[in-house]
């Protein structure tokens, strides 16, 4: 088997087989890039594990013992939009998000492709940086007045939880330029595509 067979053929670790995803093959940046988001969203998603506990004690407050505690139910709030801030770059890297699957799918790889990187040059990246860009000034702002919750009870540090906007924002960025080295690595051959150690001791190369 060639090289070039052998990379064509090669089923890339952190892709999916789903009739709707691009099939795009690893460079080095992309592999290690969307290697590291995935194991660090899927760590992360613990908090999800953490959100349903907090809203079983707030029920359980609430309904058994007739009270509340507000710095509780507003954590609710901040740990579900850090999970949506997060997994919007986790979609980006396992080709997940929302596209038009019924003519996608019907499309050429380099098609899809071209697509592809078009959305990602016009639109993705442009629109986090932009997220990004606006919302350092806003955890500054934050951080010098020590805004806190304006209901009594509620959070402190409210610069920590509005940091989860540049934070997730940065993660998106790299994830928008992972994918689109990968198109362009189809398309133009550049930068060149990478099979791991691993992988080529499990396929023979």
């Amino acid at each position: 088997m060639s090289a070039s067979t052998g990379l064509r053929k090669e089923k890339i670790p952190y892709d999916l087989d789903v009739s709707h995803h691009t099939n795009l093959t690893h460079c080095k940046f992309s592999f290690f890039v969307e290697k590291s988001i995935r194991k660090t969203i899927e760590i992360a998603s613990l908090g999800w594990v953490l959100l349903m506990l907090l809203i079983v004690i707030n029920v359980a407050l609430r309904y058994i013992f007739n009270r509340g505690i507000l710095a509780l139910e507003e954590m609710q709030w901040h740990i579900y939009s850090a999970g949506f801030m997060f997994a919007i770059a986790y979609a980006v890297v396992t080709d997940n998000h929302v596209r038009v699957d019924v003519l996608h799918e019907k499309f050429s790889t380099k098609t899809q492709c071209c697509i592809e990187l078009l959305g990602i040059l016009g639109f993705l990246i442009p629109f986090s940086y932009l997220l990004f860009s606006d919302s350092i000034s806003f955890v500054h702002n934050s951080f010098l007045v020590g805004e806190i919750s304006d209901a009594p009870g509620g959070l402190h540090y409210r610069w920590l939880l509005k940091a989860v906007i540049p934070i997730s924002s940065l993660v998106l960025i790299l994830a928008s330029v992972s994918r689109l080295l990968k198109c362009t690595s189809i398309l133009f051959g550049y930068p060149k595509a990478y099979i791991s150690s691993l992988e080529r001791g499990k396929n023979g190369y």
